[in-house]
């Protein structure tokens, strides 16, 4: 999947991209929840499977200025390892099982190739940035760069350097270059990294990547403007559960804060990450319902995919101090979540989680008070 000959740029704009790929991604949890109960019914599936996966591989054909680009090619080879043990049987509800492990793997792929591109400044932006100096980067540049890129990604997944590297204009100028390039990072117990489905290195920050970059990299915050108390805002990201709504809730009532959650807010034509960088633009907090909604072939339950990406992307709005994760035991957790702070609550009882809130808000009521008495 090294095409570095390839030059790929976007032909289409980003924020429409975003459109499509995030309504692929909700199709296919449609298809997940296709009910199979006859022959006929596996049919069907299998049909609308094939035409979603189609329809996907279009949207990655159609975007680039080469319909054969490398995110077209992962998409395309995005498929289950499936066994053929002598004697099995194949019968509907084994087939069906199939055909849903194909949807997952190809949301994943649909998923990641979406966070894949957003950082990759060379092919969404390739006329605000200087090629020509990122062509002689230094080593260090290139550390600096990959560490950069993965924060803005943080999440429970691991991404692949040598794409990070390609879509941002730096090109290996000699054989495992980019091997070289994550071991001394992973030396310095800034990353983590584990092998790619083809063998490729993909990593994902560490807590202690994330306090470098914060401490070294990150752009200092200008600190706002005084405000009233009822304009401290504080974001909720939370997935189909209700029990965001018992936090908001308490957070009004004890401290007359306000609260910003994306079901709430209209799409006004936004995309779902327009919505969620706009929407966060003036809160000061953030704070993660985690709840077991995806369950996995293992049996396992994870967070929505939405909750998760948002977690990473709250720690780079407001840093790791300022975003509180609410985890419902049972929910399989992911490396960085170490890097955060987190409190767990069992079944529904999300108020037991109530006097960890009180905590850190009113930490952040203090800061406030102190910030209005300096100005």
């Amino acid at each position: 999947m090294e095409l570095t000959s390839e030059k790929l740029r976007l032909i289409v704009s980003f924020k429409d991209l975003v459109k499509e790929i995030e309504g692929k991604i909700k199709e296919g949890d449609f298809l997940l929840s296709f009910p199979v109960k006859s022959q006929s019914d596996l049919e069907e599936l299998t049909s609308k499977v094939k035409s979603w996966s189609d329809e996907s591989l279009l949207i990655f054909q159609r975007a680039f200025n080469s319909p054969k680009n490398r995110f077209e090619k992962d998409l395309y080879e995005a498929y289950p390892r499936v066994y053929n043990f002598p004697g099995k049987r194949r019968d509907i509800e084994y087939s069906t099982s199939i055909q849903k492990q194909i949807i997952q793997e190809k949301k994943l792929a649909l998923f990641g190739n979406l966070r894949i591109i957003s950082v990759s400044d060379a092919v969404t932006q390739p006329n605000k940035i200087d090629l020509g100096e990122r062509i002689n980067f230094s080593v260090n540049d290139k550390l600096m760069l990959i560490l950069s890129k993965l924060y803005e990604l943080n999440d429970e997944y691991y991404y692949p350097i040598n794409e990070i590297l390609l879509g941002n204009g730096i090109e290996s100028k000699r054989m495992n270059e980019d091997r070289e390039l994550i071991q001394m990072l992973e030396d310095k117990d800034l990353i983590s990294t584990n092998p790619g489905p083809k063998g490729e290195k993909c990593a994902q920050i560490t807590s202690n990547g994330i306090m470098f970059y914060e401490e070294n990299l990150k752009p200092k915050p200008v600190i706002k403007k005084q405000r009233e108390k009822q304009e401290i805002k504080v974001f909720l990201s939370h997935g189909g559960s209700h029990l965001w709504k018992d936090v908001a809730r308490f957070i009004t009532k004890e401290f007359g804060f306000g609260t910003i959650s994306l079901q709430e807010q209209k799409n006004a034509g936004r995309t779902i990450i327009e919505k969620l960088e706009q929407e966060t633009k003036d809160c000061d907090f953030a704070i993660i319902v985690m709840t077991a909604e995806d369950e996995q072939s293992d049996g396992n339950k994870r967070a929505r995919q939405n909750v998760i990406h948002e977690i990473g992307f709250c720690q780079g709005v407001f840093g790791r101090r300022n975003v509180l994760v609410l985890k419902q035991a049972g929910v399989e957790g992911f490396t960085n979540i170490s890097g955060l702070v987190y409190e767990e609550f069992t079944e529904n009882n999300i108020k037991s989680t109530f006097e960890k809130i009180r905590q850190e808000l009113s930490e952040l009521k203090g800061l406030y008070e102190v910030h209005e008495k300096d100005l």
